[in-house]
């Protein structure tokens, strides 16, 4: 349990500071009155939080084992929950509609897959990783287009 403990002080505490540092980029784009774009702000989120993570990477497959155990699962889910919720807040996203639950979704395993790809990545600086990202977040945007035309 000790070591669920410390899996889970350090994910909380990582999305806190995330979190912090997107609120204050939002804060100074703000203020010099340029509009956030999504997919490049979401982009550098996701990887600023998963860099959080690589100093820790040797025993990282571990902490996301502990993750998926039974007991602590729900606290697992809340804490991937507030941060998918987190950047799409910052990001601009205010949607009261299912569009909510669909993004949240899709970007949870956008970077769950992204996370699981970069503890096996051995390249300079991790940059076969952020390409996967980058993969992911095309499909993403690709998926989105086709089903609103479909929609039509």
């Amino acid at each position: 349990r000790v070591g669920w403990k410390l899996v889970h002080y350090f994910y909380t505490n990582s999305n806190q500071q995330l979190a912090d540092q997107l609120a204050e980029q939002v804060s100074k784009t703000q203020a010099e009155g340029v509009k956030i774009k999504t997919r490049p702000f979401i982009r550098d989120a996701v990887e600023t939080r998963l860099r959080m993570i690589l100093p820790y990477k040797e025993k990282w497959p571990q902490a996301m084992a502990l993750q998926t155990l039974p007991p602590n699962a729900v606290e697992s889910w809340e804490n991937l929950s507030k941060l998918m919720d987190d950047i799409w807040f910052y990001a601009g996203d205010r949607s009261t509609d299912f569009n909510w639950y669909t993004k949240r979704a899709s970007l949870a395993t956008v970077y769950k897959s992204t996370e699981i790809y970069m503890i096996q990545d051995n390249s300079d600086d991790q940059m076969q990783t952020w390409q996967f990202l980058d993969r992911r977040l095309d499909d993403l945007t690709g998926f989105s287009s086709r089903a609103r035309n479909v929609s039509k």
